[in-house]
């Protein structure tokens, strides 16, 4: 089956069009005599017509609804690149966020051991008051 092209496939119908419009609009070199062929040929060609239009209305369409599908395409990259730049915020503040709770800890083992350590030279001094 031949592959579509739907970039080209608007000017291929229409040459197509035009071109069988052309064929069923020359004169005919049938004798004048057979009418009914010239009215066949008459009602095809009202046909070719009204496919021809039809065809142009359906590649505009078409034309429209490409344009629809770039747009939301356009539309979609753009959310996903605010998703992308939230979700580098996101994990940067929780980076932030860890060191802050490493950061407390440490303070708090450094509060803990010179509590201790305070705690250690009080009684000392109260021994050494004491005797």
């Amino acid at each position: 089956m031949p592959r579509i092209d739907s970039k080209r496939l608007p000017l291929r119908l229409k040459r197509s069009c035009t071109d069988v419009l052309n064929q069923l609009t020359k004169p005919q070199q049938a004798p004048t005599s057979s009418i009914p062929g010239i009215q066949v040929c008459k009602s095809r060609a009202g046909a070719v017509r009204l496919l021809c239009a039809a065809s142009r209305k359906y590649n505009f369409d078409l034309q429209v609804l490409e344009s629809k599908a770039q747009d939301a395409e356009d539309g979609l990259d753009t959310v996903a690149s605010q998703a992308q730049k939230m979700a580098d915020i996101v994990t940067e503040q929780w980076i932030q966020i860890q060191r802050l709770e490493q950061a407390l800890h440490i303070t708090q083992i450094l509060t803990i051991d010179h509590a201790l350590l305070f705690a250690e030279r009080k009684k000392e001094e109260e021994r050494f008051v004491s005797s």
